[in-house]
């Protein structure tokens, strides 16, 4: 596995944590916030001038999608440098990762938008023989990030429909002779 994916696969593991941990609320906050600052510096150390790994890796899916979005729904989609696509990215799942952790809305609408754009682009199953094992694996990886869209959308409908705590009058006590 090339460093590349298997630094987005240690992100994605940790989004998963980081869903599991504001759900369960144990004691990882602060170390799970610390690693995905980390990944993040580190994956940004890797952008380099033409956007690194991350873009020469998206570049491929990123023409297919706008080629099928082109000759679908006849809409053409606007040029755009791969570059600021895997720094949006970055930046989207980075940022709205450590608002989440810390109880955001704010966050989860950010990771919400970087799912609902990225998880067709990377996991583009749709473009494969359903028997080749490309098929099975971008499907699974398609699924997971359906599912934790599905998370922060209950997160949020959660975070929404519990009223906010209203400070009570303290009623002096009657006292008694």
């Amino acid at each position: 596995m090339e460093r590349s994916s298997l630094t987005w696969c240690c992100i994605d593991f940790l989004l998963v944590v980081l869903v599991q941990s504001l759900f369960f609320y144990n004691d990882y906050y602060t170390g799970t916030c610390w690693c995905i600052v980390t990944l993040h510096v580190h994956r940004f150390n890797e952008f380099g001038v033409d956007g690194g790994p991350a873009a020469k890796n998206l570049r491929p899916k990123f023409e297919l999608f706008t080629n099928h979005v082109t000759s679908y729904l006849g809409v053409r989609v606007p040029e755009t440098e791969i570059k600021h696509l895997a720094a949006a990215a970055i930046a989207l799942k980075g940022i709205g990762g450590i608002l989440f952790i810390f109880g955001s809305s704010f966050g989860a609408y950010l990771l919400l938008m970087y799912l609902g754009v990225a998880t067709p682009i990377l996991y583009d199953f749709y473009n494969y023989d359903s028997e080749k094992p490309e098929f099975h694996q971008l499907f699974v990886k398609f699924t997971q990030n359906l599912a934790l869209f599905g998370a922060l959308l209950f997160f949020m409908g959660m975070k929404n429909s519990i009223p906010k705590r209203q400070h009570k009058k303290k009623v002096p006590k009657t006292k008694t002779v």
